[in-house]
């Protein structure tokens, strides 16, 4: 029976890397914490960068608590498609919205 070893390097995740698993963590922990403070996830994900995460923000809604714990500065305005939208970054996620 002969031993067969393995470089370090084949043994290594390809897709649940530490790297990927922190980044997951961080984005399922900052969509818990939106979907607390009131404002409904539509979708995110963890493509580019930065993790991002595009909120609903209702007729009701203040976007104001999440600016106020928003990077200093972060907040910025943009049209993509026709559309009014905005981005803060939230604890390490960029966090959009449409605006009105």
């Amino acid at each position: 029976m002969t031993t067969t070893t393995h470089p370090a390097s084949l043994m290594e995740p390809k897709v649940f890397t530490p790297g990927f698993l922190i980044r997951l963590s961080l984005l399922t922990n900052v969509e818990r914490e939106l979907r607390v403070m009131g404002y409904p996830v539509l979708w995110s994900r963890l493509a580019g960068l930065i993790p991002q995460a595009h909120i609903h923000l209702g007729e009701k809604a203040h976007i104001t608590p999440l600016l106020n714990r928003a990077k200093p500065h972060s907040y910025r305005t943009y049209i993509d498609q026709d559309k009014k939208m905005a981005a803060c970054e939230f604890e390490g996620v960029l966090v959009s919205w449409e605006r009105p």
